[in-house]
């Protein structure tokens, strides 16, 4: 919890408001783009319940300059998204001060992909070394290779081409805020910031102005609403039906094998999911906290503050990374904790239960009449560990 950038075992490590994280696909390794310190950090199990943080990429910064190398010679200026290229394993890392994307190869040497070391221009597609960037943000990578990336202050989506070599923008009308959805180059987005892609090559980001979760379809080539209503204000965390569950300055977004969006929603202090069987909206993991002024700090006792489900506290997760085992890692930004979550964070998991209990909220169906109404208050189950409830014939 201690703001440092010291390597070591476990909790002797520490961090400096670290952003976003990803995992290894292979060997499970995390890394952590240690934002305020300027470098990638490493994060190694040695044994069942130990771990090993050391950094992998950058060491002193150099405001106004970025150098490539290996290791502790390479300088970064506040890198923001990091993922991993499935095709050969090299990390990309959004250099967003310096208005940079770059990549590290499995050895540790830095390269420039695109973009010249702070200088931010006007919005630029064409080839990778002409293309301009301005604090571009979170990183995907899809099946095929290509890289995509948010760019909130034009309110884009781009995408870099390595085997031609070139940037184009997918999603999104530049500097047209907004939240019309439709062919993908005439939707308007409000400030995309982090962002998954899935197996089909599909795109989900978070419009951090509008706190709604939305999607590209890489088959039609048009955007679509996932969840959030922006209109509930100002508190967020509100659970249930795609278009009234809200969201509290979300940062960070996964896509899991199954479909499930999994949401760090940072201002509420919790883990969010979009379950792919219903496409509701739950909260996973992070306790209620009291109602507080965003201009007052949280009185949470931070000692011991793991726990299952929505008995843990979380302070501001930001970013969040699937394993290959199905578990989540988590930066817990304002604690500089990297917390880990395991493979029990899905809706589905959840069910089937007895049933009974007082009925509060209905998750799955949508009756309009008084016998249908009855007949669906009849089969729900009350979740144990959660506020809400949920319908066991649903599976």
């Amino acid at each position: 919890g201690e703001l440092d950038d010291e390597d070591g075992v476990g909790t002797e490590a520490s961090f400096k408001w670290p952003t976003y994280i990803t995992v290894h696909p292979i060997t499970g390794h995390v890394y952590v783009s240690d934002s305020e310190n300027s470098k990638i950090r490493k994060i190694v199990y040695t044994s069942e319940n130990t771990t090993m943080v050391t950094t992998f990429a950058g060491g002193k910064m150099y405001r106004g300059r970025t150098l490539d190398g290996t290791g502790t010679n390479i300088t970064f200026d506040n890198p923001a998204g990091i993922t991993f290229n499935p095709k050969n394993m090299h990390l990309i890392v959004s250099d967003s001060n310096c208005h940079q994307i770059r990549g590290i190869t499995p050895d540790g040497q830095s390269y420039n992909i695109t973009g010249v070391s702070h200088q931010k221009g006007v919005l630029i597609d064409g080839s990778l070394s002409t293309a301009k960037w301005f604090f571009p943000n979170s990183v995907a990578v899809g099946p095929s290779g290509a890289v995509y990336v948010t760019q909130p202050t034009h309110d884009i989506i781009r995408k870099i081409d390595l085997d031609k070599g070139e940037v184009t923008t997918i999603v999104g009308s530049p500097n047209e805020r907004g939240s019309y959805d439709g062919e993908a180059l005439k939707a308007t987005l409000a400030q995309p910031r982090a962002l998954a892609v899935d197996s089909s090559e599909n795109l989900y980001w978070i419009d951090y102005r509008t706190r709604k979760i939305r999607m590209f379809n890489s088959s039609t080539q048009t955007t679509h609403f996932v969840a959030g209503d922006n209109k509930k204000l100002p508190d967020g965390g509100i659970d249930g039906y795609p278009e009234e569950a809200t969201f509290c300055f979300p940062e960070g977004i996964a896509v899991d094998k199954h479909r499930n969006i999994i949401i760090a929603d940072t201002m509420t202090q919790k883990l969010r999911v979009i379950s792919s069987e219903d496409k509701d909206v739950y909260s996973s993991c992070g306790r209620d906290i009291p109602e507080t002024p965003f201009s007052e700090e949280l009185d949470i006792d931070d000692s011991n503050p793991d726990g299952k489900g929505r008995n843990a506290y979380l302070d501001s997760p930001y970013g969040v990374a699937i394993a290959p085992d199905g578990s989540l890692f988590i930066t817990d930004k304002e604690w500089n904790r990297i917390r880990k979550v395991d493979s029990n964070y899905c809706p589905q998991n959840y069910a089937p239960l007895p049933k009974g209990g007082k009925v509060t909220y209905i998750p799955h169906e949508r009756p309009t009449d008084k016998d249908s109404m009855i007949a669906h208050l009849d089969r729900l189950a009350l979740h144990p560990a959660r506020d809400d409830y949920i319908d066991p014939t649903m599976g």
